[in-house]
C-alpha cells in the first residue's frame, strides 16, 4: 500500500529498514514482503537515486537476515534439539515456499531467501519472494558473493545450507561458465541474440568473484566442485579467450595462489590423488603457456586484441608495437621484436585489481600495456612464495626433509613436482627477455629460491634443471647451449645432440638479426672443452651486463645453497664459472689464495664498467670456496667431485695440443687449503688429481699440478692435528706419500719442485717426522742415471740437512736406510763432488754410531730384536749388524 501512494520511495526504504533493524517481529511472510518492496524499488528505472538507495538497503537487510542466524545459534546452543531437527535432504530438492522443519525460524527465513536468490539468478520464479518483478544476474551474483564471503559459519553449521551450496549454487556457477549461456536475464530476445556471440563482461566479472569466494572459503566441503571451478578458471587463460577474460582469470588466480594453506589443500585434494585433475600443475602450466604465447605466438595476441576491440576495449594488454632498442634499461621484456613493459608496482605493492574490483564497470576497462604478463608473473612469484612457506614450515633453517614423516614428505615433493616445470619454463623465458637490472634480479632471486627448495627436499632433476637454466642465462645463447647441452626455452621442445652444428648457427643468426642490442661489456675467446662443436671454438664470445649479473647470482646461489647441491649441480655451476672466468680473462693464481685482486688477461676486450665489476666477481668467487669449510663432509665431497671433473677435462683438452683452463686445479687447491682441518676426508682424492696433472705431458699442466701438490703439503704440515703430528703416524704417511709417488717422474721440473718441497718440510717440521723418515729418505734417494747434476745436488742438499740436523732424532730402525741413501749419492756418477762428499758423510755417520754405541746396544737389545735380520747377519748382534751395514756400503 505504501508504494502505491504518494509517499516518497526513500521514506519507504527508511521505514522498512527501521522496522527490521529495531525488532525481530518481522519474519516469515512479513519479512519476505519487506524485502520484495526494497528489491522492486531497486529496479525502479525512473529515479536513479531511489535505485541506489534501495540497492544499499537490500544489501543491509540481506546481511541482517543472516546476522539473525548467528544470534539465534548462540541462544539455541544449550537448548534441547527439537523432535523434527533431523534434516531430510531429499525433501529439500523440491522447491517449497516454507523452510525446512529442522531449521529455527530465523535460519528458515535465511534459507528461503538464499534459495530464491539462486532461483532468480538462474532465471526461475521465486517461491518465497512473491511479487518480485525482475532480477538482474549481476545484482543477484553480488548478493550471493556477499552472503558467501561474509557468513561461511552459517553454511558450515547448517547442513541445509550446504545442500543449497552444493546442489544449487555450484550448478548455477557451472551453468554460467558455459560459453553458450545468454548472460543477460530478463532481456528482450533481440538483446539475448546479440549477447549470445560474446561473453557478457559484468556477469563474467561477478561470476569469477563468486568462484574465488567458493574456492577460498568452501573448498573443504566442495572438493569435487572446486576441482571443476579451478579447471574452468584455468581454461579462461586459453588463447582463444578475450583479453579481458584472460586478465580476469589471472587476477582471480593471483588471489588464490597467494594463500599457502589453500595451495596445500589443492595439492592434497587433487594433485596427490591418482584419478583427480592435477590442478596446481595445470594452473602453473597454463600461466607458463600464457607468458610464452605472448612472445612466441604474437598472432594469437593480435587475434585477442581484435576480440577486445569487439568487446569494447581497443587496448592491447601485452604487446607494444613501438618497441625499439631504446627500451633497454626500462622494466620490461623484449623478445623477437615484441616489447612488453613490466608493471613493477604489481609485484611490490598491494594493488586494486583492475578487473575483479571493477563492479561499477559495464564494459571492460582500458588495460595498461603489460598488465596481463605482469599479473601472470606476480602469480608465479606467489606460487614460489607459498611453496616456500609450506616447505619451510617443517624444514626450518638448513634442515632437510629427512626429519619429516612420510605424508609430509609426500606433500612437499608433490608441491615441487606439480609446479617446477611450468615455473622454470616461464621464468627462463622472462629472464631471457628481461631488459633491466631490477627485473632481472627479481627473476634470478625467484629461480635461486626455487633451486634451494628443490635441493632441500632432495629432488635432483628439478634442482639441476633450474641451476642449468640460470647458468645458461649467464652465457650467450649459442655458446651456453654448446657448453651445457640444453636448448633455449624459446624452442618449446627438447633438443637432443649437442653437436647439431646447424642449430648453433641458426641461434647465432637469430641473435644477429635481432634489432635489440644489449650492451656488450666484454669480448673474449671461447674455452675449448671436450665435446664442444668445432664452430663454437672459433670467433669471439661476447658477454653483456646481464650475463655478469647472472654470474653474480650463480655465485650467490652456490654459496647460499651449497649444502644441498650434489655433484651434478656442482658440475654445471663450476663449468659455467670456468667459462665465464676464461671469457673475462680472469687468470687463476698458482699456489692457492694469495689475494682478491685477480690477474686479467690483457688480450680480452673489457669495458670500463666491467673492469669495476671484475674485482667484485672475483671476491665473490673467493668467498664461495673459502666458505666451503662450513659445508659438511658429504657436501664438500660433491664440490670436490665437480672440481676434479673440471681438472680431468683440462687434461683431456691438453692432450689435443689445445690450451686448457687451470680453473679446476686452482679452485681444487683453494678449497683444499681452507679444509685442511678434515684432511683425511679430502687428501686422497685431491692429491691423486694433482699427481695426474704432475705426470701430464703438457708443461703448463705439470707446473700447475706439482705446484698445487707441494703448496698443499707445505700448508698441511702446519695444521694442528689431534693427536699432534709427531705422534700421528697416519697423518705423516698421508702428507709424505704423494712426494714419494712423484719420485717416479721423468720430468726434471717436477723432480726439482719435489725436492724443494722436501727441503721446506725438513726446515719447517723435520723434528716432528718420527714415522715419516723412511718416506723422506725414499724420496731423497730416488736417484736415476738420467737425472741432471742440479737435481743430484738438490737431493744431496736435503740429505746433508738430514744427517747434520736430524740424525740424533731419527729412529734407530731408520739408520740403515740413512746409510743406504748416503751410499746412493756416493755411487752416482753425474756429480763427482757429491760422490766424494757423501763418502765423508758416511764416516760422520760412523762417528755417530760409535759415540752412541751404548745407548744403541741397549735399545736394540730391548726394542729392536729383529733389527736387520738378514741371512748373512743372523749370527751377529743387532748393533754389530748396523756396523756391518755401514762397512758394506763403504766397501762399495
Amino acid at each position: 500500500m505504501l508504494t502505491e501512494g504518494t509517499i516518497e520511495e526513500v521514506r519507504v526504504l527508511q521505514t522498512v529498514t527501521l522496522l527490521l533493524t529495531t525488532s525481530d517481529i518481522a519474519r516469515g511472510i512479513t519479512l519476505s514482503k519487506c524485502l520484495v518492496i526494497c528489491f522492486n524499488l531497486h529496479f525502479n528505472r525512473g529515479d536513479q537515486t531511489v535505485a541506489n538507495t534501495a540497492s544499499a538497503t537490500v544489501r543491509q537487510l540481506v546481511s541482517l537476515v543472516f546476522e539473525r542466524i548467528l544470534s539465534e545459534d548462540k541462544t539455541t546452543d544449550c537448548k534441547e534439539p527439537r523432535e523434527d531437527a533431523e534434516s531430510n535432504l531429499e525433501e529439500l530438492k523440491a522447491l517449497k515456499g516454507v523452510s525446512p522443519k529442522s531449521l529455527q525460524p530465523f535460519a528458515g527465513d535465511a534459507f528461503l531467501l538464499f534459495q530464491d536468490l539462486i532461483s532468480l539468478v538462474n532465471g526461475d520464479q521465486p517461491s518465497w519472494l512473491i511479487g518480485m518483478n525482475e532480477m538482474t544476474r549481476t545484482f543477484g551474483l553480488e548478493l550471493l558473493e556477499m552472503i558467501l564471503s561474509t557468513y561461511p559459519a552459517v553454511f558450515f553449521s547448517h547442513p541445509e545450507f550446504v545442500f543449497l551450496l552444493k546442489e544449487r549454487v555450484c550448478a548455477l556457477v557451472i551453468k554460467l561458465f558455459s560459453p553458450n549461456v545468454k548472460h543477460q536475464s530478463r532481456s528482450s530476445p533481440a538483446q539475448q541474440a546479440a549477447s549470445q556471440d560474446k561473453p557478457y563482461y559484468p556477469v563474467s566479472l561477478r561470476l569469477l568473484r563468486l568462484v574465488t569466494v567458493l574456492v577460498q572459503k568452501y573448498y573443504k566441503i566442495l572438493v569435487t566442485e572446486c576441482e571443476i571451478f579451478l579447471s574452468l578458471l584455468v581454461k579462461f587463460l586459453d588463447p582463444d579467450r578475450a583479453v579481458w577474460q584472460r586478465c580476469l582469470a589471472l587476477e582471480a588466480l593471483h588471489k588464490l595462489l597467494a594463500q599457502p594453506n589453500l595451495l596445500k589443500s589443492i595439492v592434497v585434494s587433487y594433485d596427490l590423488k591418482p584419478h583427480a585433475s592435477p590442478i596446481l600443475q595445470d594452473t602453473v602450466n597454463a600461466l607458463s603457456a600464457f607468458i610464452q604465447s605472448v612472445f612466441v605466438l604474437p598472432q594469437v595476441v593480435s587475434g585477442t586484441t581484435a576480440t577486445v576491440a569487439a568487446g569494447g576495449s581497443a587496448q592491447n594488454p601485452q604487446v607494444s608495437s613501438n618497441a625499439t632498442a631504446g627500451t633497454v634499461g626500462l622494466s620490461g621484456f623484449y623478445y623477437r621484436g615484441v616489447w612488453i613493459p613490466l608493471l613493477t608496482n604489481l609485484l611490490t605493492e598491494p594493488q586494486r585489481n583492475t578487473f575483479l574490483d571493477g563492479l561499477d564497470k559495464s564494459e571492460p576497462p582500458g588495460i595498461p600495456d603489460g598488465y596481463g604478463i605482469s599479473v601472470a608473473y606476480a602469480c608465479l612469484l606467489s606460487v614460489i612464495k607459498s611453496i616456500t612457506i609450506l616447505i619451510e614450515e617443517e624444514t626450518e633453517g638448513d634442515g632437510d626433509i629427512t626429519s619429516m614423516d612420510k605424508e609430509e614428505r609426500k606433500l612437499k615433493v608433490q608441491l615441487i613436482n606439480s609446479s617446477w616445470c611450468g615455473l622454470l619454463n616461464a621464468i627462463s623465458m622472462l629472464l631471457e627477455a628481461s631488459t633491466d637490472e631490477v627485473g632481472t634480479d627479481s627473476l634470478l632471486r625467484a629461480l635461486e629460491g626455487l633451486a634451494g627448495l628443490t635441493g632441500r627436499i632432495k629432488l635432483d632433476t628439478p634442482r639441476d634443471a633450474i641451476i642449468t637454466a640460470i647458468c645458461r642465462a649467464s652465457l650467450p645463447p649459442h655458446y651456453g647451449l654448446a657448453v651445457l647441452g640444453v636448448s633455449p626455452t624459446s624452442k618449446g621442445h627438447a633438443k637432443t645432440g649437442s653437436n647439431d652444428q646447424a642449430y648453433y648457427q641458426s641461434l647465432q643468426q637469430q641473435a644477429n638479426d635481432n634489432d635489440y642490442r644489449p650492451h656488450v661489456v666484454a669480448v673474449g675467446t671461447p674455452l675449448v672443452t671436450p665435446g664442444m662443436p668445432q664452430g663454437i671454438q672459433q670467433g669471439p664470445v661476447m658477454l653483456t651486463a646481464k650475463n655478469l649479473q647472472v654470474m653474480r647470482s650463480i655465485l650467490t646461489l652456490a654459496q647460499k645453497y651449497g649444502s644441498v647441491l650434489e655433484v651434478t649441480s656442482w658440475n654445471v655451476i663450476l663449468i659455467t664459472l670456468q667459462h665465464l672466468s676464461w671469457i673475462l680473462g680472469i687468470k687463476p693464481i698458482a699456489g692457492g689464495i694469495k689475494g682478491r685482486n685477480p690477474l686479467v688477461d690483457s688480450n680480452n676486450v673489457l669495458t670500463t664498467a666491467v673492469m669495476a665489476d671484475i674485482p667484485i666477481v672475483s671476491s665473490m668467487m673467493v668467498d664461495l670456496f673459502e666458505t666451503s669449510n662450513m659445508l659438511d663432509d658429504w657436501s664438500l665431497r660433491q664440490m670436490l667431485d665437480g672440481l676434479c671433473k673440471l681438472s680431468n677435462e683440462s687434461m683431456e683438452v691438453a692432450y689435443s695440443n689445445r690450451e686448457p683452463s687451470f680453473f679446476g686445479v686452482a679452485k681444487l687447491l683453494e678449497i683444499s687449503l681452507v679444509n685442511l682441518h678434515r684432511l683425511e676426508m679430502l687428501w686422497k682424492q685431491v692429491t691423486d688429481n694433482f699427481l695426474q696433472l704432475a705426470f701430464h705431458p703438457s708443461l703448463r699442466l705439470r707446473e700447475w699440478g706439482v705446484e698445487a701438490l707441494t703448496s698443499l703439503i707445505r700448508a698441511a704440515i702446519h695444521v694442528k692435528f689431534e693427536p699432534p703430528l709427531k705422534q700421528n703416524q697416519k697423518i705423516q704417511a698421508l702428507l709424505l706419500g704423494p712426494l714419494v709417488d712423484l719420485s717416479t717422474t721423468t720430468y726434471s721440473d717436477v723432480r726439482q719442485r719435489q725436492l724443494d718441497c722436501v727441503l721446506g718440510v725438513l726446515h719447517a717440521r723435520g723434528e716432528s717426522l718420527t714415522e715419516g723418515w723412511p718416506l723422506v729418505l725414499e724420496t731423497v734417494g730416488a736417484l736415476t742415471p738420467s737425472q741432471s747434476e742440479s737435481l743430484v745436488r738438490a737431493a744431496f742438499q736435503c740429505m746433508q740437512l738430514i744427517v747434520t740436523d736430524f740424525l740424533p732424532i731419527i729412529p734407530i730402525r731408520c739408520l740403515p736406510l740413512i746409510v743406504e741413501t748416503v751410499g746412493c749419492f756416493g755411487s752416482q756418477t753425474q756429480e763427482l763432488n757429491v760422490s766424494l762428499t757423501s763418502i765423508g758423510m758416511l764416516w760422520n755417520v760412523s762417528d755417530y754410531f760409535y759415540q752412541n754405541r751404548e745407548s744403541f746396544k741397549k735399545t736394540l737389545a730391548t726394542e729392536e730384536k729383529d733389527f736387520l735380520s738378514l741371512k748373512d747377519m743372523v749370527k751377529l748382534q743387532p748393533f754389530d749388524r748396523l756396523w756391518m751395514c755401514l762397512y758394506m756400503k763403504l766397501g762399495k
